[in-house]
């Protein structure tokens, strides 16, 4: 993408550094001198480019910004009484006229020295296949380095298949991951207890710089941004083949307590073997430190990824290792009354994918999906830790 910065420290010079250099048109990047007006006609040609950027690879819509041939020659800008209620006004075509919803786009106003402004609409490559739907028109859209193109039949089946294949490839990930861990091929020793395991995979996965870690996490507070989960910061840390790793050791095993993996694709691997340990021989699953510490630590982790280039959606996995016989406790390790004699009959949990579509939704609500299963396992009909409207109350 031309604009290799994030949206929100974009500013006039860096637009006019797109006329000098003379960057054309291309795949990612598409000029407009003035907004689309409100006939059907512009509407649905607005709808189209937006939709084929999220069909395609992404990219950035400029407006304002006069172009001969695809290329940028000035920078009028667009002379509105009021930039906020323009871009209300796309973000409100965009989401009535394309289907199913393209999570993460974001609209930034760059203001300009002429008292004008230009508007950026950041259209994020999408994991599903979107469709113009206006006024009775139903038609899909991708793009090539020429522009936008309708796609026909047989490119609107092989992209719902890709979709579908990038689905799968993320759900093999996990379970090749997870049968490694259980076969002890990981990247520390662990100990021989019960484990819980957080997957975080971007669905654009391949897209993600391979060589970030070198680049650009000398400068992160690693020990708290990647602590592993249920720990406040790391004891240890080391590049690896894989990417990035921060641990923490029992002293006296010296096998790893836990540990996290930033893998070179963007994607996250955190494991914990404490807050499952059988201390005294009970085997209770806490679920409010269970719960609040996911919910707690995704932000962390999305804003760090965010950091680094890696954009939503995502999947967030849960998995559970060794937890036959454990108990759902409601406060510390006190199990819930009502669940006193029902016991977890397995002793896998591989729990629901989640797909966060914008890093800064309400993780507690996507996320009550997969603490219902667990429960569930327990015999409840779902997580205690939720009221009836599905908002997280923990111990309240």
């Amino acid at each position: 993408m031309p604009l290799e910065k994030s949206l929100e420290s974009i500013g006039e010079s860096d637009l006019r550094a797109l006329i000098e250099n003379q960057v054309s048109e291309r795949k990612t990047i598409e000029y407009k001198r003035s907004l689309h007006g409100n006939s059907d006609g512009e509407i649905k040609e607005f709808l189209a480019d937006v939709s084929s950027f999220a069909n395609a690879i992404g990219g950035d819509l400029i407006y304002g910004m006069e172009a001969e041939a695809g290329v940028p020659t000035e920078l009028p800008g667009l002379e509105i009484a009021n930039v906020d209620a323009e871009i209300l006004r796309l973000e409100s075509s965009i989401r009535d006229g394309v289907d199913p919803r393209i999570p993460g786009i974001r609209s930034w106003p760059v203001k300009l020295q002429n008292s004008r402004a230009a508007i950026i609409l950041r259209i994020p490559k999408s994991w599903s296949t979107h469709m113009v739907r206006f006024k009775g028109s139903s038609r899909f859209f991708s793009r090539t380095s020429n522009g936008k193109y309708q796609l026909d039949v047989r490119e609107i089946r092989a992209a719902f298949l890709m979709r579908e294949s990038i689905a799968d490839r993320i759900r093999d990930f996990r379970a090749d991951r997870l049968s490694k861990i259980i076969g002890g091929q990981v990247m520390c020793e662990l100990p021989n207890v019960p484990k819980v395991i957080l997957h975080i995979v971007p669905i654009g996965a391949s897209d993600v710089n391979p060589n970030f870690c070198t680049k650009q996490l000398e400068s992160i507070d690693f020990f708290n941004r990647l602590a592993p989960l249920f720990n406040s910061h790391a004891a240890n840390h080391r590049y690896n083949f894989d990417g990035f790793l921060t641990y923490r050791l029992n002293e006296n095993s010296r096998q790893a307590l836990c540990y996290l993996q930033l893998f070179r694709n963007g994607a996250i691997e955190t494991l914990d073997t404490s807050l499952l340990w059988p201390y005294n021989g009970r085997r209770i699953i806490p679920s409010l430190a269970f719960e609040e510490g996911i919910i707690k630590v995704l932000p962390k982790y999305f804003s760090l990824l965010q950091e680094i280039g890696v954009q939503a959606p995502v999947f967030v996995m849960l998995s559970l290792l060794g937890v036959e016989g454990y108990k759902m406790g409601v406060s510390g390790l006190l199990p819930h009354p009502a669940l006193e004699e029902s016991i977890i009959d397995r002793g896998t949990l591989i729990l629901p994918e989640i797909l966060i579509e914008e890093f800064q939704g309400d993780i507690a609500r996507e996320l009550k999906p997969a603490f219902d299963t667990v429960w569930q396992s327990a015999a409840c009909v779902g997580s205690r830790n939720y009221d009836s409207t599905g908002n997280w109350i923990g111990e309240r």
